[in-house]
């Protein structure tokens, strides 16, 4: 596999059914498979974190994709995400949270895990990891030293969570229902009921919020539902007008605005990047 890095200008050009972008440079991860394309990297403003060669994680100088660091991890990585100066990343066969120094790739610390423990979400200097595929409790650990906090009384269900400032936001993929909570006692601040399921495919994102904490939540049927953070009742933002459920994106903050870096080889999503979001014709990301 190889991983290239496309590299945007604050307004994408756009036309046709393509987004242009121009390929600065290429770096091969010798192993196969899809492990670094969804779950196995993440991006920060000048450095990207990357699993390669089946074990390792590595970071790459996203100036001109040289070798960083070069750290022991594990195999095909359940998540990796960044939060501020530091790497957070779960290994399908070592049951661990593990915690790396963002610049140098020392490992910080590790807390152990349940088997079977996926996602990853950081809010309020704390970790929060669980609820992947509803295999395991939610569990909350200190960001600083991974000193384990509290941990939910039965198994939980949800997508890929996503912190919205201090705090973090849940969906069950099968009943529709969203929960904001705080992530330092797991209690619920507000909560959502779709009127039908949301995406619940491990390399669909399913949230995306807008300015005025102004929430997006794709649904499994297609339509994409907009909410205020601050009120429970949701409503239709946009029903496209052919099915967009086989059209995952990956999106990554670039100059004020979001760019895509993947998509469907067969229908690539219009994008542009507009006063600071994105909008597209399909599928959001």
């Amino acid at each position: 596999m190889t991983l290239r890095i496309n590299i945007a200008t604050r307004f994408s050009v756009w036309f046709a059914r393509w987004v242009i972008f121009e390929a600065r440079w290429r770096r091969q991860l010798h192993q196969h498979g899809s492990s670094s394309a969804f779950g196995g990297w993440a991006a920060a403003p000048d450095l990207i974190v990357v699993h390669e060669r089946s074990t390792r994680l590595v970071g790459v100088d996203l100036r001109d994709g040289a070798t960083v660091w070069d750290a022991p991890f594990g195999t095909w990585p359940r998540a990796v995400v960044i939060v501020g100066d530091r790497c957070l990343g779960i290994a399908q066969n070592i049951p661990q949270l593990v915690c790396f120094d963002l610049s140098s790739g020392q490992r910080l610390w590790s807390a152990d895990l349940p088997g079977f423990t996926g996602h990853i979400v950081s809010a309020g200097g704390v970790v929060l990891v669980g609820g992947w595929r509803g295999y395991t409790p939610l569990m909350a650990f200190d960001l600083r030293d991974g000193a384990p906090l509290w941990r939910s009384p039965g198994r939980v269900t949800t997508v890929a969570p996503m912190a919205v400032g201090a705090q973090v936001l849940l969906a069950d993929p099968a009943t529709g229902e969203i929960r904001l909570i705080d992530p330092r006692d797991g209690s619920q601040v507000n909560a959502w009921s779709l009127p039908e399921p949301v995406v619940s495919d491990d390399s669909r994102t399913v949230f995306a919020t807008l300015e005025a904490r102004r929430l997006l939540v794709a649904s499994a049927l297609g339509a994409q539902w907009k909410s205020i953070l601050r009120h429970p009742a949701p409503a239709c933002f946009q029903r496209p007008e052919r099915d967009c459920r086989e059209r995952p994106s990956s999106w990554v903050a670039s100059s004020g605005c979001l760019r895509p870096t993947a998509w469907s080889r067969s229908s690539p999503t219009q994008a542009r990047c507009v006063s600071g979001y994105t909008s597209t014709t399909g599928w959001w990301g």
